[in-house]
């Protein structure tokens, strides 16, 4: 007894003073993971960053060599044409002209076709990295979407003629960025419109009319 009541005050103080030593340590510790979670998110976005620049350089650096290698082959310039305005994103909507199918077909034209197959499972593969999260979407669409669009509506006729349907997956990641893109740019485009003819409206007033007499 005589050493507990000797001893008493002290292990008091360290009570009281342990609780907010503990908060302090709590504290400090949220502080922590907070500092931690923001470094994170910091540098996964450096990350996709650098892996979306490198993905988006390199996928179109191959679409470009694969399209100027397909269209400048010696035989296209004297090629027959499609011949048709193209509705929706596959073969059921459209009917192709058939000596331009026979034409890039045609197994004496196989570097022509194979250069536009590789084109487009280029394009096919850019499409999948940026659906599957891998890049940033709208990164890439402020970057790149006016090449990426381009190049889709070169070789709509040769997507559009080897999809059956509208649920054939031949190139669905294509025909997805390209519905979606153009989407976003009339979206964009609408709406910078609107600013502007807001603007205009601001800057000139309706001109009060003329109320009756007594009124």
């Amino acid at each position: 007894m005589d050493f507990i009541e000797k001893y008493r005050p002290i292990v008091e103080f360290v009570y009281f003073v342990s609780g907010p030593l503990v908060l302090i340590g709590v504290i400090a510790t949220f502080l922590q993971l907070l500092a931690f979670k923001k470094d994170s998110i910091t540098r996964f976005r450096r990350e996709t960053i650098i892996t979306t620049m490198d993905i988006l350089e390199r996928k179109l650096i191959q679409i470009s060599e694969h399209y100027g290698d397909a269209f400048s082959y010696p035989g296209y310039p004297e090629s027959p044409q499609p011949n048709v305005e193209i509705t929706g994103h596959s073969s059921k909507h459209n009917t192709f002209n058939p000596d331009w199918i026979s034409w890039y077909t045609h197994e004496d034209n196989l570097d022509f076709y194979n250069n536009i197959s590789n084109t487009l499972n280029d394009l096919e593969s850019l499409a999948q990295y940026i659906y599957s999260g891998v890049t940033d979407e709208e990164m890439c669409f402020k970057l790149e979407h006016t090449s990426v669009i381009y190049y889709i509506n070169e070789l709509l006729p040769y997507i559009v003629q080897s999809r059956t349907d509208d649920e054939d997956h031949m190139y669905e990641n294509i025909v997805r960025l390209h519905k979606e893109w153009t989407a976003k740019l009339h979206h964009d485009k609408t709406r910078k419109e609107l600013i502007r003819t807001t603007e205009v409206l601001n800057a000139n007033p309706r001109p009060e009319s003329e109320k009756p007499i007594g009124l």
